[in-house]
């Protein structure tokens, strides 16, 4: 006869295991299920809530004041990008409030009636890091979000903040200092270059012709062309000091604020879609909790009709 084997103590029965499992997910669905149904039933709601929501939103139009934002991409010479972003930040949260809008009209150069119209100046990095020299550490780019209620004073408003960010001591310092620096290199370079003249004159006297149309070099031997390699080095210099001199500027713009013909702020459109999304929030919520306000009430007109049948 074969002996049974029991079952073991330690062995786990997955299906009881994975009961509370099913039966969890299986409510869930039916909760959403009934929530279902029921947003179905009260669907006039729902839609009454989110048009009310999309038409206030759709009335902010109409009260709030249209503005003007545009964008501007600079660059700055000497000035570490960072601190500019972090100068220009630093105004428009000092000159945040009207009480203070004196700060932009110092600051910037500009009249009272002209810094009334700001209404915001914003600065940033731009994700992008790149640089237009290679040996110029420092030349980099950053962003500048202008908010205003009067486009025409775009390029007034441009040329003062280009202002404020140039008229600081450390700016200026460094762009004194690296204009002198330029010009003693390009005087010292023009040396140079007015001493090779005479090398090479000294080159070709010192060339004698052969028979054969080839010259030869007397006394100690000089190529040639290593003197006019090195005159078109020294030439590069110059030029490129000539260049870097035509930008002395420490910030410059390399695309300006282009005002648009429209207002184009605050958006409207996204407003009215965030109010309809609220609405419908709003409206997902308050559905079961109505219903279950009529629960409450009717129980306790229930209990007080029960009561009086008591008393009775």
């Amino acid at each position: 006869m074969s002996e049974i084997r029991k079952p073991n103590a330690e062995e786990i029965d997955l299906f009881t295991f994975l009961k509370p499992v099913t039966t969890a997910i299986t409510n869930l669905f039916v909760a959403i299920s009934n929530y279902i149904k029921l947003v179905v039933k009260h669907l006039l709601f729902l839609i009454a809530v989110t048009v009310f929501f999309s038409l206030v939103g759709f009335s902010t139009r109409f009260i709030l004041p249209h503005q003007f934002q545009m964008e501007a991409v600079m660059s700055s010479h000497e000035i570490p990008y960072k601190m500019c972003v972090l100068m220009l930040n630093n105004l428009q949260e000092i000159s945040a409030s009207k009480d203070n809008k004196a700060v932009l009209t110092k600051s910037l150069g500009i009249t009272e009636a002209e810094a009334k119209t700001i209404v915001s100046i914003k600065a940033g990095m731009l994700k992008d890091s790149f640089f237009v020299n290679d040996r110029d550490t420092v030349h980099n780019f950053f962003g500048v979000t202008l908010t205003c209620s009067n486009a025409a004073l775009t390029e007034i408003i441009q040329k003062g903040i280009v202002r404020f960010l140039e008229s600081n001591d450390f700016a200026l310092k460094r762009k004194e200092a690296k204009f002198k620096m330029l010009v003693d290199l390009k005087q010292s370079l023009q040396i140079k270059v007015a001493s090779l003249d005479s090398v090479k004159n000294i080159i070709n006297n010192s060339i004698t012709t052969r028979s054969q149309g080839k010259g030869i070099i007397l006394g100690e031997p000089i190529n040639p062309v290593t003197v006019y390699q090195t005159e078109i080095n020294y030439f590069r210099e110059l030029i490129d000091i000539e260049r870097q001199l035509s930008v002395y500027d420490n910030i410059e713009v390399v695309q300006p604020f282009i005002p648009p013909i429209k207002s184009n702020y605050p958006k409207f459109n996204l407003i009215l879609l965030y109010f309809a999304a609220s609405g419908l929030f709003l409206s997902l919520i308050l559905i079961p909790l109505r219903k279950n306000a009529k629960k409450g009430l009717m129980s306790t007109e229930y209990g007080h009709k029960l009561n009086a049948g008591t008393q009775t």
